[in-house]
């Protein structure tokens, strides 16, 4: 990687996350539009470069999971991250582009996870929130809901609950 003296903290701190991210093998991050880098596993073998000139264009990035249990088992579920020219002392402002029903995000994408919000700290990372992301998809906590309806349909009929979705997904 060479180090560019011009690129902003935030996108050298973020360069250097990418440099060190794992993502499980259901997790995809995408980059750029049309000209795009993907990332999955264990990232060896990019042109960090690239990743750099891509984030200093777009400052934002999707990263699309694919849960292997829970009520979006095996269904690819996208957010959108944008991240403000004082990350990381500013939390990434992280929207689910997918519809879905659910306790922790309402219907227009916004989520309801602390450690975008109230718990964000500096020394936190992407792969932290992609790991809270994965843990609200296998777990929704109905505790404090975003979308009052989802958490009450879910705890009294979790059947309905999973129909609901699944019309969602033409399923």
């Amino acid at each position: 990687m060479s180090l560019n003296l011009c690129v902003e903290p935030s996108l050298l701190r973020l360069q250097k996350e990418f440099e060190q991210l794992d993502l499980p093998d259901y997790c995809i991050l995408r980059i750029g539009d049309e000209k795009y880098i993907e990332l999955s596993g264990q990232i060896e073998y990019y042109d960090f470069d690239l990743i750099g000139d891509l984030l200093s264009k777009y400052r934002c990035f999707s990263v699309y999971i694919t849960p292997q249990e829970g009520y979006w088992k095996n269904r690819c579920i996208e957010f959108n991250f944008k991240i403000p020219p004082g990350y990381p002392h500013v939390a990434p402002k992280v929207k689910c582009l997918t519809k879905l029903f659910h306790p922790n995000i309402d219907e227009n994408g916004n989520i309801c996870l602390n450690c975008l919000r109230e718990d964000w700290k500096p020394i936190l990372s992407i792969t932290i929130i992609i790991c809270g992301l994965l843990n609200l998809l296998i777990e929704p906590s109905t505790t404090d809901p975003l979308n009052k309806e989802a958490a009450d349909i879910i705890n009294i009929n979790p059947i309905l609950f999973q129909e609901t979705n699944n019309k969602l997904f033409n399923i």
